[in-house]
């Protein structure tokens, strides 16, 4: 992708949020996009404004405060949203589908959170069209997040949109899969202690207690809270991305503080790739699996690659990798080390 010159950004402004459906968002304060614009036929920009202090995105347990990977992915997400409605000509009415994403920071220095709002531009590029039936119905987009004149994180994400109808008519199938009666309860197991998840809010452990694991992998149960905001700004009828993509965070996280001995605070996820394969239902129970399978030792930096999926009733319904580096300190000896442990079912 070719970066606009900041001259070009002119136009746009950090005064106040675009319109809360343009982001399909409930509560004004979880939209993040200000502005956009069109540059070409297949080149937009917006700008963005980061959370200092969200209940959610903020959450996080390091000594030093930074912008979150994952808010960097809901920016992403509000983006393509915002230009596919405002430039695109999709109804404001139509629904997502997200099939997968491809997340990266490039810069780690400029993460850190300062004492002042930060303003962020996102530039967007249109690599692909879906065409269905002669009419574009989706779209593979580049987007790179620059703070300060500096590319911070970029994401590749594939999306597609349907009107309302058709996805009442795709949902109704889908939910004809839960178990009757409803067991909402199945998927609010007591939770992990936050700290080993790299949170300080218990309302952000997306992660029950026990846990199965081996040699290299683990097991984990997935908290879906309806009553989380950051997660649920508004009903849904299903699971969203986030709370799965949280979950894979926070799995790899144990993993890691059980097999290589890090603390959650001694790590940044620096890599996120997803792809989602069917919809994740209510009332099921919801395993995440992971498995350490690999670790950089060709630059400076500690990097850890986990193996992620998801699953309910056996079937797979994301998966993907993270990255996660180490920050201020190096353990580069543990990733050599046999992988061997007790097994242990639970951490209070």
């Amino acid at each position: 992708m070719t970066f606009l010159p900041e001259k070009l950004s002119d136009c746009l402004h950090y005064d106040q949020t675009v319109p809360k459906k343009m982001v399909h968002r409930a509560a004004i304060n979880e939209v993040f996009i200000t502005s956009g614009r069109r540059i070409a036929d297949s080149q937009f920009e917006c700008a963005a404004q980061l959370p200092r202090t969200h209940t959610y995105f903020n959450d996080h347990i390091h000594q030093t405060k930074y912008y979150d990977i994952l808010l960097f992915v809901e920016v992403f997400r509000q983006a393509s949203i915002y230009i596919s409605h405002a430039f695109l000509n999709v109804a404001v009415t139509d629904k997502f589908i997200y099939s997968s994403g491809n997340t990266h920071i490039l810069s780690r220095e400029t993460l850190v959170v300062n004492d002042c709002p930060t303003n962020a531009r996102v530039s967007i590029e249109v690599l692909d069209e879906h065409i269905r039936q002669g009419v574009r119905s989706g779209v593979t987009l580049e987007l790179v997040i620059i703070i300060d004149g500096v590319a911070v994180a970029q994401e590749r994400v594939a999306l597609k949109w349907i009107n309302s109808a058709s996805w009442d008519r795709m949902r109704q199938k889908g939910m004809a899969t839960i178990p009757n009666p409803f067991n909402h309860d199945i998927q609010l197991p007591p939770p992990i202690d936050p700290a080993h998840v790299g949170r300080e809010l218990k309302s952000n452990v997306v992660l029950g207690k026990k846990f199965d694991r081996s040699k290299e992998n683990i097991s984990t149960q997935v908290i879906v809270n309806q009553t989380n905001a950051g997660l649920f700004d508004h009903a849904l009828d299903h699971i969203p991305g986030m709370l799965i993509m949280e979950a894979f965070r926070q799995t790899s996280l144990l993993l890691v503080k059980q097999s290589l001995q890090f603390e959650a605070h001694e790590l940044l996820f620096t890599e996120c790739n997803v792809e989602f394969t069917k919809f994740g239902e209510f009332g099921i129970n919801t395993i995440c699996n992971a498995k350490v399978v690999s670790n950089d030792t060709s630059g400076n930096a500690d990097v850890i690659e986990i193996l992620l999926t998801m699953t309910q009733l056996g079937a797979i319904i994301a998966n993907g990798s993270l990255k996660l580096a180490a920050i201020g300190i190096n353990r580069r000896a543990n990733f050599g080390a046999d992988f061997s442990f007790d097994k242990e079912k639970e951490v209070e």
